[in-house]
């Protein structure tokens, strides 16, 4: 492509350099009858005004001069003609046969340039035409040339469905050539070449448009250009002399408008085949297609027939035949309308048939050859052969007849059963209206079970007891559908409430959270906790008993004021308060018992929030008294043992002298007992800091514990893992990982390892854990309390896991879990 686009640009520039050296050397070419006027324009610089058009011919020829032609002008022009005679009779043969425009507009363009050549060779003025109209029959053939040349490409091309605006393009050049026509006296051969040039680019920009998207017949048409390119290649190295022969630029014109037109006529011939290939596609289909039809016409259940417009019963297929019990001969002498029991229905079928040339489910009774009386549902739609003249009724015909006793029997027990249902119609609507008072009342408790529901979700498991409050707060004050809330605890010190939440957010809500009102000064809250009942104050604005609860009365607008007690084990140890800034707010008994309930959940939460910080303090402290245990029953034992064993043996050197193998014997023990009590040491701050194995994962967490315990007192630890074990339910992680965990403790402590391992294998739905180490064993008689062998097995049935343990003195421990699980949600 980027070839072709340098060759065409090559070609344009050397032709405007031809130009150019073609006016320089004018002077000395020009004719002699031409040299007044040149003289004149050199000396005067006055404008030639020549008495022909240009590119016209000077002077008319006449058949001596034709004559006088050398032998390639006479070959030249013998094919021109010959050329466009045989393809103007070829193109016009194929418009009568076929009735395409394209091929007479290609006739045309043929026609308009033998016109021209005639006009300019004058043969035409010599048989045809006088010689006073030569010249305008020379100008009119070429514009009609052009006009049917783009007559010819934009129905070649199809450019009104491929390229509308190349279209719109081409009819504004069919109007310009028609307005030149119009004023072909005025028009010279400067215009004519312009609108030439025009037309050509115009011609070539949508061939390569329409060839680039996809048109295959439009290769001929655009390699036909060509030839013209070729053409004036040629002529421009003849003229600087680089081809041993001169060219005549006629001869050239003449060969290239006719293989122009050749290429023309050959792309016509592509497209004819290429509608020929789709032709054959186009008729496989269709006798697919009619195959299909005839296999569904065959094969059908239901009866499928063909009939004119009056009646006559052109084919009925075998379910047809076997449902009316006629044979095709029998047939031949019916009609449709002999089938319908009644000629009124095959009339009002007819008519609405005729009117919608459609009918659906067209429920008609037929009579069969037997005289058996059916039901039948036709659906139909009018059909019609434009070929032959012949049209008709097609549809198919389904027995409903079974199906309408059915429906008979249906209606007759549908029937009994309104007769029942209307004898218990009183009855039924005293009891639905009953029942929907009573559904009314189940959904209201329904929706204040939804709120309980929620706000117990909320405070089941407090640990950050602000925010739950502040959760419940918004639920309270959708449930009772009040202004605000808030949410206090009863100091009993100094005899308080301290606001913790309030709801809604107002722009000020900020201070009253954490704000304390004393009892001296709001002798409402004493009234509340001295009754441990709700009280329900209706005047908020003007009631004394709230002087100490202005702040919170005109922070939340309120106008009701309903305060709730917040028991926990009858005593009172919080309030709930609930505003509204309506006057018309009623706490109904039912009301009242619901926030009760409300309250009593919040005390509870209250209360469970303090025992859980109670808890985490004893947790704390316990925790404490367990670290000082464990270091006073292990590493502070084995540093004791360290120190008594080396003040003893220091007492002995002194007093006796100790040869080498007795000095490496003490120092070996008492390096023994000092990796014990580094071991003991390292597996106490491990425990303080055990991984998180929802971030690190089951082997991640095993692989930190033998990393920070077992290898850096010098145990050879090693982990095996198989499969995806990241998946698992983060519950089966955490009890694996406190086996493994015991099963390791129990080789460093009593077991004296010097290697473990440890092997992890996730298959299917299978899970096998093993851990393996090389230390002294036990007996099953000798286990002891503190190995933790009972909490390995509670945590391996709590997973539903199958652990077994196997031990020989001297030769090592093997612990085993089996387990599957498809019982947990692999996905975490």
């Amino acid at each position: 492509m980027l070839i072709l686009k340098r060759f065409l640009g090559g070609l344009l520039f050397a032709l405007l350099i031809f130009g150019v050296v073609r006016v320089a050397l004018a002077q000395d070419t020009m004719p002699e009858r031409f040299a007044p006027f040149a003289a004149q324009a050199q000396s005067d610089d006055v404008r030639i005004e020549l008495p022909y058009a240009m590119g016209l011919p000077p002077e008319i020829p006449t058949m001596e001069s034709l004559a006088q032609l050398i032998p390639t002008d006479l070959l030249a022009a013998g094919l021109f003609y010959g050329v466009m005679l045989v393809l103007a009779g070829y193109n016009l043969f194929l418009f009568i046969s076929l009735r395409e425009p394209v091929y007479l507009y290609l006739t045309l363009v043929i026609l308009g340039f033998v016109g021209s050549k005639l006009a300019s060779d004058g043969l035409g003025q010599e048989f045809l035409w006088s010689p006073s109209a030569n010249d305008w029959i020379v100008k009119y053939s070429l514009l009609f040339a052009m006009f049917a040349a783009s007559l010819f490409t934009t129905t070649f091309l199809e450019l009104a469905k491929r390229a509308p605006k190349l279209n719109r393009a081409f009819n504004i050049l069919q109007v310009a050539i028609l307005a030149g026509a119009l004023l072909v006296p005025f028009t010279n051969a400067l215009l004519l070449g312009l609108i030439a040039v025009c037309e050509s680019a115009l011609i070539l920009i949508s061939s390569w448009w329409v060839w680039r998207a996809g048109y295959r017949p439009t290769r001929l048409f655009l390699a036909s250009w060509l030839v013209p390119l070729i053409a004036a290649l040629l002529f421009i190295l003849s003229e600087f002399g680089f081809l041993p022969f001169p060219l005549s630029t006629n001869n050239l014109l003449l060969v290239a408008l006719a293989a122009l037109v050749l290429f023309w006529s050959l792309a016509l011939a592509d497209r004819i085949n290429l509608q020929r290939a789709e032709m054959q596609s186009a008729n496989a289909s269709l006798a697919y297609s009619e195959r299909q039809y005839r296999s569904l016409f065959r094969d059908s259940l239901d009866a499928i027939f063909i009939t004119t417009r009056t009646g006559e019963i052109l084919d009925l297929n075998h379910a047809g035949l076997n449902l009316f019990g006629y044979t095709r001969a029998e047939l031949a002498h019916l009609k449709l309308c002999d089938l319908f029991e009644v000629t009124a229905d095959y009339e009002r079928f007819q008519r609405t048939l005729e009117q919608a040339n459609f009918v659906a489910d067209f429920e008609a009774r037929m009579r069969t050859k037997e005289q058996t009386i059916l039901t039948a549902l036709i659906t139909s739609t009018f059909w019609q052969d434009q070929e032959r003249g012949l049209s008709g009724y097609q549809g198919i015909l389904r027995d409903v007849t079974e199906q309408r006793r059915t429906q008979a029997e249906i209606t007759t027990y549908r029937l009994h059963l309104e007769e029942l249902v209307a004898a218990r119609t009183t009855q039924a609507q005293a009891e639905l209206a009953e029942r929907r008072r009573t559904e009314a009342a189940l959904k209201h408790r329904v929706q204040e079970l939804s709120a309980l529901n929620e706000i117990a979700k909320t405070i089941s498991t407090v640990t950050n007891l602000i925010p739950a409050l502040a959760l419940v707060a918004e639920n309270v004050t959708h449930l009772f559908e009040v202004s605000a809330t808030a949410i206090g605890e009863i100091d009993q010190a100094s005899q308080s409430l301290r606001i913790l939440v309030s709801f809604p957010d107002l722009p000020d809500a900020a201070a009253l959270a954490g704000r304390s009102f004393t009892t001296d000064n709001a002798p409402i809250l004493a009234q509340v906790v001295d009754a441990n009942a709700p009280l329900f104050v209706p005047n908020a604005q003007t009631d004394l008993r709230l002087r100490g609860l202005r702040d919170l009365i005109i922070h939340f607008q309120a106008r009701c004021l309903f305060f709730v007690p917040l028991r926990v084990s009858g005593v009172v140890t919080g309030i709930l308060i609930l505003s509204s800034t309506r006057a018309d707010m009623l706490m109904t008994e039912e009301k009242t018992s619901l926030a009760e309930t409300v309250g009593s959940a919040l005390a509870t939460a209250i209360e469970n929030a303090r025992l859980y910080q109670q808890a985490q303090a004893t947790a704390i402290a316990s925790e404490r008294e367990r670290l000082a245990r464990e270091l006073h029953d292990s590493v502070t034992q084995l540093l004791y043992s360290i120190v008594l064993l080396a003040g003893g043996w220091g007492m002995e050197a002194e007093q006796t002298e100790l040869d080498r193998s007795v000095l490496a014997k003490y120092f070996g023990e008492l390096a023994d007992l000092g990796q014990q009590a580094l071991g003991e040491m390292r597996l106490m701050l491990y425990q303080l800091r055990s991984p998180v194995l929802n971030e690190i994962g089951l082997s991640g967490a095993i692989q930190q514990r033998l990393k920070a315990v077992e290898r850096r007192v010098g145990i050879q630890a090693q982990l095996y893992t198989i499969g995806d074990l990241d998946n698992l339910p983060l519950l089966v992680q955490e009890e694996l990982y406190f086996i493994v965990q015991e099963a390791l403790n129990n080789a460093l402590r009593h077991a004296h390892a010097t290697a473990v391992q440890i092997q992890l294998t996730k298959q299917n739905h299978h899970l096998d854990l093993v851990v393996h180490d090389n230390g002294s064993g036990f007996a099953p008689e000798q286990v002891s309390e503190g190995m933790g062998l009972r909490n390995m097995y509670a945590r391996a049935q709590l997973i539903g896991a199958n652990l077994t343990i196997h031990s020989v003195q001297a030769e090592g421990t093997r612990v085993h879990l089996q387990m599957t699980f498809e019982t947990f949600d692999t996905e975490g």
